[in-house]
């Protein structure tokens, strides 16, 4: 495939205090040329692929707060709209209907939490758990993969 060529744009603010920590960012990245690749069981190997041009654009959100001494809780949210901008060539006459569509495997939401504990100086442990939303499981969007 030809190479892949962005321009990307992000604007963050980031916020600090004592026990809490805070961030925001917006961002849109705009690809010439969006390589995706896909593992081919048929074939037993990843096969790559030229979408043309794809926008992704989103917003990332991320807050930790040190609850007590020996309690940490954090949380991120990621929202992802994509576009991919043209169909794809199959053939010299032919076209896959890509236009218009979501990026192949990439959810729209992801969420984490996690709780981090400190048992004195010499042992810690952590729980967390995340969720990834719905995504398209072909370049069409005619399949989906659950969310989980």
């Amino acid at each position: 495939p030809e190479s892949e060529l962005t321009k990307a744009y992000d604007i963050g603010w980031r916020w600090n205090s004592g026990d809490v920590l805070a961030s925001v960012a917006l961002w849109r990245v705009d690809y010439d040329n969006r390589i995706v690749s896909s593992f081919d069981a048929d074939l037993g190997f990843n096969v790559d692929r030229n979408l043309g041009r794809v926008d992704l654009q989103g917003i990332d959100m991320q807050a930790g707060w040190r609850v007590a001494q020996f309690l940490t809780l954090s949380g991120a949210a990621s929202y992802n709209d994509s576009e991919v901008k043209q169909n794809v060539p199959l053939t010299a006459t032919t076209f896959l209907a890509t236009q218009g569509k979501k990026l192949v495997e990439t959810p729209d939401w992801t969420y984490s939490l996690r709780a981090d504990f400190r048992f004195g100086q010499g042992f810690a442990a952590g729980i967390q758990g995340k969720y990834v939303g719905e995504r398209a499981a072909t370049d069409i969007n005619d399949e989906f993969a659950p969310s989980y």
